[in-house]
């Protein structure tokens, strides 16, 4: 079974104050006040245009011109961008961080072994421990695709 989720996670409240490209794009609730924000190639065309810079080494759509303008919407909070990319438990995944309008650290991909997101997750603030995975505290484990975000979310008129 397949994972592929592209977007990003943040509180609730940080969503609802997201300005510049990102302001209005659509959210969906998941566990404990958090969110996820879906990019994908439709709406990423939208935000900042395909293929609009040199993709960040292992990402899929996480480019310079995406950092930039996630870096400027975490102002108005933390955010996590999050991509996943796995078929038959082969593949990887990749997150960066931001808050304060900055990167907190750089983009990272990882093949094989989960890590980057949880690593990100942790940087704004998501509460992990030995019996406690970051990426299922934020309600990620749930879905397996960004079309099954929204689906969900239609579903429970959200």
């Amino acid at each position: 079974m397949g994972h592929d989720l592209c977007g990003v996670v943040a509180r609730r409240d940080a969503l609802r104050r997201l300005g510049g490209a990102l302001a209005r794009r659509p959210w969906f609730a998941m566990a404990d006040g958090w969110a996820f924000l879906p990019l994908d190639a439709e709406s990423l065309d939208e935000v900042v245009g395909l293929k609009s810079g040199k993709l960040i080494e292992g990402f899929r759509f996480l480019e310079e011109r995406l950092v930039e303008v996630l870096r400027e919407a975490s102002v108005g909070g933390e955010l996590v961008y999050v991509e996943t990319n796995y078929d038959g438990g082969a593949g990887g995944q990749g997150a960066a961080a931001f808050g304060n309008g900055r990167l907190l650290g750089a983009p990272a991909w990882r093949w094989g072994r989960p890590g980057p997101i949880n690593d990100a997750l942790l940087a704004i603030g998501v509460v992990s421990g030995p019996d406690r995975d970051a990426f299922l505290e934020v309600g990620l484990g749930i879905y397996r695709d960004n079309d099954r975000v929204r689906d969900e979310a239609l579903r429970l008129g959200a």
